[in-house]
């Protein structure tokens, strides 16, 4: 699934699902013989005493379509590209989404199937191919219209770096896992491919990639006995790392590899500045502190962390826009004005030459 908020309307959001490939494991649906595909729900955060409710819905909108699932935020900086594979054609099927609704654009190449990903800039999209291979293209954020895909070998699981200047890929190679990176900015994209120093241990199975807030992507691994969350870090740079094992999920009896799905747009930053251990440092210690939350008028922070003394900090709504930006040197606690933001939830992010951190807060 996927959340983007619906252009023209405060509050109101569109939630799409998509369809998995097993859809019927445990045996059809005798109303949905084919499974349910792409559909959609609006949702007003306003409903239900702030809870929300769904107010509209359309399901089953396109139904040759599997797991496949991307939202691309137009130039305009309101409307949506929503894109999906269709299972029949294996084609990329793109539809926009503006104030008078959801509409089918157009559908281009063929053989393309499943998982899809755009770059947090929105100007490359990378797309599993059927023939073991994964497509790159580059993507008109103003038409809606892709270019000319470069092919690289292999089907896996993949992601782009939070600058949109790197790709990174990952597969099964025989019991072990490899991870690669790709430089966007190459004149020969597929012979760009690096592969990160990796000792994959214990696990041999390659899950999803996803780009957080702290710009590392994280990935599921499992051997089938147990799941891991691991993370690529310094991935808008040269010199990416991994971080194996940061968690480890139950038994075989908890084998997954999925992770949530994100217009990753919210997650684009510029910065291709990496230092392993301020970044570790910064985000392993609490460095700030909301001391109010919920807030009304004014939110209170207390920077505890030395290092983040001289910061940047940004205040971003849901839909990634910064709405207020300031800079401090040498505030242990700072008060920002946020009596005039609409109600909901908004996210603090402290950026400094050591790294960033994120956290949440709700405006009543």
């Amino acid at each position: 699934s996927v959340f983007i908020p619906k252009p023209g309307e405060p509050n109101h959001y569109y939630l799409f699902t998509m369809e998995e490939v097993e859809f019927n494991s445990g045996g059809p649906v005798a109303s949905q013989p084919s499974g349910r595909g792409l559909s959609w729900f609006e949702l007003d955060a306003t409903s239900n005493g702030g809870l929300g409710a769904v107010v509209n819905q359309q399901q089953m909108l396109y139904i040759s379509s599997y797991e496949g699932l991307c939202a691309i935020r137009n130039t305009n900086g309101e409307d949506y590209w929503i894109l999906i594979t269709d299972a029949t054609s294996g084609k990329l099927r793109i539809y926009s989404v503006t104030n008078a609704g959801l509409q089918f654009e157009n559908d281009y190449f063929g053989n393309f199937k499943n998982m899809i990903k755009a770059s947090p800039n929105g100007e490359w999209i990378a797309v599993s191919s059927a023939n073991d291979s994964t497509a790159i293209l580059p993507f008109n954020t103003t038409t809606g219209i892709p270019g000319i895909p470069v092919f690289i070998h292999g089907s896996g699981y993949f992601e782009f770096s939070s600058a949109s200047n790197y790709f990174y890929f990952g597969k099964e190679n025989g019991s072990t896992v490899d991870i690669g990176q790709y430089n966007l900015s190459s004149t020969n994209i597929a012979g760009s491919y690096s592969t990160i120093p990796f000792t994959s241990g214990s696990f041999n199975f390659m899950g999803q990639m996803q780009l957080a807030p702290d710009h590392k992507i994280y990935f599921i691994s499992n051997n089938f006995v147990q799941t891991y969350l691991n993370a690529i870090t310094c991935a808008s740079s040269s010199t990416p790392s991994i971080q194996p094992n940061l968690v480890t999920y139950g038994s075989s009896s908890a084998v997954f590899f999925g992770l949530p799905n994100f217009d990753n747009r919210i997650f684009y930053s510029t910065d291709t500045i990496c230092s392993n251990v301020g970044l570790n440092h910064i985000e392993n210690t609490e460095s700030f502190n909301i001391l109010n939350n919920p807030v009304f008028s004014n939110i209170n922070i207390q920077i505890k962390n030395s290092d983040a003394l001289h910061s940047n900090i940004e205040i971003i709504n849901l839909t990634g826009e910064i709405i207020e930006s300031i800079n401090i040197f040498n505030q242990p606690t700072v008060a920002i004005d946020v009596s005039k933001l609409n109600s909901g939830f908004y996210l603090i992010k402290i950026v400094n030459e050591k790294g960033s951190r994120v956290k949440r807060f709700i405006k009543q």
